[in-house]
C-alpha cells in the first residue's frame, strides 16, 4: 500500500497547508491495482478495509514491452534497485504509463553513453508483456541524507547487546565517505554529459543525487529528462522557480543551489517560491 497528501496550489501557498485529501493505492492478491481518496482527517490504517477502490488498468500504468529492450530476469541481486512507476499521481489517463516508457527509453540511450555521474542501468522486469520496472544499481544514500546526516533505515546495521541482563539495541548507520566539493566535481560533470547529449535533468535537486560507498555522486531521476525547448514539468518545490519550458538554464540554476546547499550557504529547501496557481499559469 501507499499513500500520499494532496494539497492545491492554493492549499500549499496557505500559511498552514491542509490536504484536500490522501490517496490511496494498493496491489491485491490477484496482482490487480486499486486507488481509493479519503478526507485527511481519518487514519488509513483505520478506514483501510472498508475502502472503496476503484481499479487501475494495468495498461494504464505499465507500457508494452518492445523489442531491443535491455531485459533483466529474476532473482535480483541485493544490489538491485527497481523503480517502479508511481500510482498515486494516476488520473485515469496513461499519462503514468507515458511518463515510465519515455524514462524507459531515455535510460536506453544513456546506457549506449555510460558515465560515472549518471545512475547505472541495468535494464527492465517483463511481466505479461508489459515493463514492469527499472533496474537501476543501488546506492546508499541520497545527497541531501549526507549533508543533513541522516541515513534511511535500510542502510543502518541494528545491534542487539546485553549488558547486566538489560537488553540495549544500538543502531549504527554508515554514511559513505563524503568531501563536498568532489561531491560537486562529480555532479558538475555528469550534468555536462547530459547537456553534450542534448538533454536536460529538469529536476536536480538533493534528493536526485545519490552517493555510492566509496562517496562518489551520481545523478538519478530521469522522468523529468529531455531535450531543451519542450514543456518543464515544473521540478521540486523548494528547488525550482517552476519554468514553463525545459532548458539548459534550469540545469545551471539548480545545480547553484546545490553548490550553496553543500557548502552551507542555504537552507533545505532554500527557495521560498510558491506554486504557481492555475489562473496564475492560465496568466502567462
Amino acid at each position: 500500500m501507499d499513500k500520499a497528501d494532496f494539497f492545491s496550489p492554493n492549499a500549499i501557498n496557505s500559511e498552514i497547508p491542509i490536504a484536500d485529501f490522501v490517496a490511496v493505492t494498493w496491489q491485491d492478491s490477484n496482482g490487480d491495482l486499486f486507488r481509493a481518496q479519503h478526507p485527511p482527517h481519518l487514519r488509513t490504517e483505520e478506514i483501510l478495509e472498508t475502502l472503496v477502490g476503484t481499479p487501475i488498468p494495468s495498461s494504464d500504468i505499465y507500457p508494452l514491452w518492445f523489442d531491443g529492450l535491455t531485459k533483466v530476469s529474476p532473482p535480483l541481486p541485493g544490489n538491485v534497485f527497481v523503480k517502479k512507476p508511481n500510482l498515486l499521481g494516476y488520473d485515469g489517463s496513461t499519462r503514468i504509463s507515458e511518463v515510465h516508457l519515455k524514462e524507459v527509453t531515455l535510460m536506453e540511450e544513456l546506457a549506449q553513453h555510460p558515465h560515472r555521474g549518471i545512475v547505472q542501468y541495468l535494464g527492465c522486469i517483463q511481466v505479461d508483456g508489459r515493463i514492469a520496472g527499472i533496474c537501476l544499481w543501488k546506492y546508499v544514500c541520497t545527497l541531501k541524507d549526507v549533508v543533513l546526516e541522516c541515513l534511511p533505515p535500510d542502510q543502518c546495521v541494528l545491534y542487539n547487546l546485553c549488558l547486566s541482563r538489560l537488553f540495549i539495541r544500538v543502531i549504527f548507520c554508515r554514511l559513505p565517505p563524503y568531501d563536498p566539493e568532489a561531491v560537486l566535481c562529480d555532479v558538475r560533470e555528469g550534468l555536462n554529459h547530459l547537456h553534450s547529449l542534448g538533454l536536460v535533468h529538469d529536476d536536480l535537486n538533493p534528493l536526485n543525487i545519490m552517493l555510492d560507498e566509496q562517496g562518489h555522486a551520481v545523478i538519478i531521476d530521469f522522468n523529468t529528462c529531455g531535450p531543451p525547448g519542450e514543456p518543464s514539468l515544473g521540478g521540486t518545490p523548494g528547488w525550482t522557480t517552476f519554468p514553463e519550458t525545459r532548458t539548459i538554464e534550469n540545469d545551471e540554476a539548480a545545480f547553484k543551489l546545490i553548490q550553496a546547499f553543500v557548502r552551507g550557504e542555504v537552507s533545505d529547501p532554500p527557495l521560498d517560491i510558491m506554486m504557481p496557481t492555475s489562473n496564475e499559469r492560465d496568466s502567462n
